[in-house]
């Protein structure tokens, strides 16, 4: 499934260059189960909510309990439908949830951009988005965490591997086109 994923999104986003535009880049997010540390907490919190509180306040409870426990679920749906794409002029996240979703930010626009390395070579790569070219919001790409330790980056590209090599292609396409302003 991911490979047809990949090779459907490699297609639609081709479609979407301006004509000088070049394609650097295209990857799937981490597949598969993982947690993010704001995940952990929530599922730390939501089994006890769920039980206790179930037993001691009723279903309304569940009103808290449950969606800290189907996030997870869902962002891992939201990374199994999804594909990343660098080019020399956008930074490029796609969802196929129902209805294809692109969200596309000016590499020079994107501000700060943080690696955290994994030592299987996978990693994150955060970066803060600037103004989005597409005005579609990516729930997923924003963790619940950066909204409560104020952190400056919203959207991610989760990697197994080649994090380091996606870092830097980002880096020179956005050293790129700061040359080209000044």
């Amino acid at each position: 499934m991911p490979k047809a994923i990949a090779e459907n999104a490699d297609r639609f986003i081709r479609t979407q260059l301006a004509p000088n535009e070049e394609l650097l880049w295209g990857g799937l997010p981490r597949q598969g189960f993982y947690l993010q540390p704001f995940d952990l907490v929530s599922l730390i919190l939501c089994v006890p909510l769920f039980g206790v509180g179930l037993y001691f306040l009723g279903p309304p409870v569940l009103l808290v309990a449950l969606p800290l426990g189907l996030r997870v679920l869902y962002l891992q749906q939201l990374r199994e439908r999804g594909y990343y794409a660098v080019t020399n002029q956008r930074i490029i996240i796609v969802r196929n949830w129902g209805e294809r979703k692109m969200i596309a930010f000016k590499v020079q626009d994107i501000g700060d951009i943080e690696l955290i390395n994994e030592s299987n070579g996978g990693g994150t790569i955060s970066f803060a988005g600037g103004t989005s070219l597409t005005g579609w919001y990516d729930p997923g790409a924003a963790p619940l965490l950066g909204r409560f330790t104020r952190s400056r980056y919203r959207y991610r590209f989760e990697l197994d591997h080649g994090a380091d090599k996606v870092y830097e292609i980002i880096k020179t396409a956005k050293s790129r086109t700061e040359t080209w302003k000044s």
